[in-house]
């Protein structure tokens, strides 16, 4: 997925700022689309989210706006 636009909540989890994050995803059987996940980022590795940038992602079969992160790979 392509990072589109990333912002800090206001809100925290395990020491971790939430994100907003914005995503164009493509999938093999699908147009790409939009979709917007919130998610707490460590600041170890929030350097790995720029704009333009690129993350795996899984998606949910069943619900293709049900998106997490992968983060064995961020």
């Amino acid at each position: 997925a392509v990072i589109l636009s990333i912002a800090e909540t206001r809100a925290w989890i395990n020491n971790a700022p939430v994100c907003k994050i914005e995503l164009e995803v493509s999938l093999p059987q699908d147009p790409a689309y939009t979709a917007t996940i919130e998610k707490p980022i460590s600041y170890s590795i929030i350097s790995n989210f720029g704009v333009g940038g690129t993350i795996v992602i899984r998606v949910d079969s069943d619900n293709r706006f049900n998106i997490e992160l992968d983060e064995t790979r961020a």
